[in-house]
């Protein structure tokens, strides 16, 4: 049975995941699963079941590669005979010093964007929420993208990642 489980972000932008379990007795191993949506879940690690006798035992895994954003993660514990249970689902919000920048704001003809580097696509949305200019930034760590033609007025700049999107508001002058 799980007593607790925690996620915290540590000083080296790493997500430490404890928990605890009581009365383990038919148990074998814990895996541990990461997602970015909270429903789809993959294995990121296993850690073997302390077998000391103690009524509860404490265990400690590093996630050294968590996103940026969301990030939710649930242990999954493996008895001897296969059958298995979850414990809750727990999350953090990851934000790293390299997240999307935009200068000038406001701008008339021109936005410097410092990108993520796992950015793959740059898209300017109007007011409206109508997609009004698309770039493709694989690979780039900044992008110029030329305004000049946009009306004046408030958009949003969003930046899609490998895991997720950011979005960021500029105002057109």
């Amino acid at each position: 049975n799980f007593v607790f489980v925690n996620a915290i972000i540590n000083a080296n932008k790493k997500v430490n995941l404890t928990w605890a379990t009581s009365g383990a007795s038919n148990n074998d191993h814990f895996d541990i699963e990461h997602s970015i949506d909270g429903k789809n879940y993959e294995k990121i690690g296993n850690i073997s079941l302390k077998q000391n006798g103690l009524s509860e035992n404490s265990y400690l895994f590093t996630d050294n590669t968590p996103n940026e954003g969301e990030n939710y993660y649930r242990i999954k514990q493996v008895d001897n005979d296969g059958n298995f249970s979850f414990s809750k689902i727990v999350s953090v919000y990851l934000r790293t010093g390299s997240s999307l920048k935009l200068f000038p704001n406001p701008a008339s003809n021109q936005l410097q964007v410092t990108l993520p580097g796992n950015a793959n696509w740059l898209t300017i949305y109007d007011a409206s929420n109508r997609k009004v200019l698309q770039l493709n930034t694989h690979q780039k760590a900044t992008a110029l993208v030329d305004i000049t033609r946009l009306a004046k007025g408030v958009y949003f700049l969003e930046i899609e990642t490998t895991t997720t999107k950011i979005t960021k508001q500029f105002v057109k002058q």
